[in-house]
Formats: structure tokens, C-alpha cells, sequence
């Protein structure tokens, strides 16, 4: 696609929020993958980051499993969830300092 007037304001818009992926940012202008990378590598920028975003809170069931590892132990957790000693320690260590009073409240009040 060339480079219009019109498209090139709405990629530099665009390409600041970081929030957004180069896929994202190429579907919203209808223009390829390879042009948003190309465009931003003409405006200096430094390449998005790869991969998974990661979470901002845990899922609803590592919440329950984090709420039965806290209440009872964690390895009683790991028998009911059916999951290792070793998957509970580490999902514990990742969400460490998660507040307790936050797990599952959406399903307790509901």
C-alpha cells in the first residue's frame, strides 16, 4: 500500500499505544503486517515485544486452586485439582502477592 496522508496519520496514531499489536494495528488500518513493521522501522521505532501478554490476575481456576492452597495446604490443593506439589509452589510463588481477600470474589457473591 502506499503511503497517503490519511493513512500515515492514522498509523503514527495508531502506533503509539503500546497497548496495540502490530496485527491489531494493521487490521484497524486494513494495510498488511509487513507494512506496520515496515512503517514503524522507518520511524525509528523499537520492535514490539513477542509472545503472550502477561496476566494481570490469575484465571478463575488458579484463584479457587490459590484459595485451597491457602486454606488447607498445598499439597492436599494439588491432590483435588489434580495437578503436582510442584505446579501449586509455583503458581503459588507467581501470585504471591495477589490479595487473598480478591480470589474468587466475583463467584462467592454470585
Amino acid at each position: 500500500m502506499k503511503r497517503n496522508a490519511n493513512s500515515w496519520a492514522r498509523f503514527v496514531d495508531e502506533i503509539g499505544n503500546p497497548e496495540l499489536t502490530y496485527a491489531e494495528i494493521a487490521k484497524r488500518l486494513k494495510i498488511s503486517i509487513a507494512t506496520v513493521c515496515i512503517w514503524a522501522k522507518s520511524l525509528r521505532l523499537p520492535p514490539r515485544r513477542r509472545g503472550r501478554r502477561r496476566q494481570i490476575e490469575p484465571s478463575v481456576r488458579n484463584q479457587l486452586l490459590l484459595r485451597t492452597a491457602r486454606t488447607i495446604s498445598p499439597g492436599q490443593a494439588a491432590v483435588q485439582f489434580q495437578i503436582s506439589k510442584q505446579r501449586v509452589s509455583r503458581l503459588m510463588r507467581r501470585w504471591e502477592g495477589w490479595p487473598a481477600a480478591q480470589l474468587v470474589t466475583s463467584l462467592s457473591s454470585g
